[in-house]
C-alpha cells in the first residue's frame, strides 16, 4: 500500500477527531451529569454528541491545541459546560 499525503493527512485528522471527542466531550458530559442531572443536555446527550462530533470534525486544526495542552482542555470543558447549561446568560434575557 502506497502511503501518500491524503492517507497522512486523513489518518491524522481522524485520530484527532477521535481524541476531541474523548478529551473534551466525554470529560463536559461526565462533569454535566453529575452537577446537572435534570438538564437537557444530560438528558439528550445523543444529540449533543451528533451535534459536537459534527462542529469537532470541521475544526479539528483549530481544537488540535486545545486537545494537546491540559490548561487548555480544563478551559474549554467549563467553558462548554457554561454555553451548553447557559450559566453565562444574564436573568433580563
Amino acid at each position: 500500500m502506497e502511503l501518500s499525503w491524503f492517507s497522512i493527512l486523513a489518518a491524522a485528522w481522524l485520530s484527532t477527531w477521535v481524541l476531541s471527542l474523548i478529551r473534551l466531550y466525554l470529560p463536559a458530559v461526565r462533569i454535566m451529569s453529575i452537577h446537572y442531572p435534570e438538564s437537557a443536555a444530560v438528558k439528550f446527550r445523543w444529540a449533543g454528541f451528533i451535534v459536537f462530533s459534527g462542529l469537532a470534525f470541521i475544526f479539528v486544526p483549530v481544537m488540535l491545541p486545545i486537545i494537546l495542552d491540559d490548561n487548555l482542555q480544563e478551559k474549554f470543558v467549563k467553558s462548554y459546560i457554561a454555553g451548553v447549561m447557559g450559566l453565562g446568560r444574564n436573568k433580563d434575557e
